[in-house]
């Protein structure tokens, strides 16, 4: 399938996170519950001194469901995507304002609608973020897919965790965007 860059563009090449930055951000998390539970609030603390303005959008996002499956797997994956980022760029990674984020979602929100109007083929905005961050999307997706099943009748749940896969797929694109080369 092709898949054109539209309104969100293509990801800055030098911020593509790889798999071993992932990975060392799980074998970090390894444990029990309990581990788990300290690093992801130590993750978030983390994201709130570095990145306020995204840590603040995306707990208002995650405040948004009701959901708790839901809301955990978000926080989990927040957590994740922002640790590996800080493990695969360290110092080159920058702050994200309430701007980027105000400007981000316009162009995802224009680039999603586009896409659904048919001109562009069969594809999504979470397609063209894939061909620049491989690794975590493939994260998001696996995660979503292994505790969110994808048939309404199943899961009415799926309804209130597509604006939070938006919100992760925005935090993606902030923080591509925020490495320095």
């Amino acid at each position: 399938m092709f898949v054109q860059a539209v309104a969100i563009g293509t990801l800055p090449p030098h911020a593509q996170v790889g798999g071993e930055a992932i990975s060392l951000v799980l074998r970090r998390m390894d444990g029990d519950g309990h581990t788990l539970q300290q690093e992801l609030d130590r993750g978030f603390r983390d994201m709130e001194l570095r990145q306020p303005h995204l840590s603040e959008f995306l707990a208002e996002e995650l405040s948004c469901t009701s959901d708790p499956a839901v809301q955990t797997l978000s926080f989990f994956l927040l957590v994740v995507i922002y640790r590996a980022f800080c493990e695969a760029f360290g110092n080159r990674l920058g702050a994200v304002g309430r701007a980027e984020i105000t400007l981000l979602a316009r162009r995802l929100i224009a680039d999603g609608e586009l896409r659904n109007s048919g001109h562009l083929g069969d594809s999504y905005s979470e397609d063209i973020i894939a061909l620049g961050q491989p690794a975590l999307v493939h994260l998001m997706r696996n995660e979503l897919e292994r505790v969110v099943p994808a048939a309404e009748e199943v899961a009415p749940g799926w309804r209130e965790a597509e604006p939070l896969y938006e919100a992760l797929l925005l935090e993606i694109l902030a923080l591509s965007h925020a490495v320095d080369p």
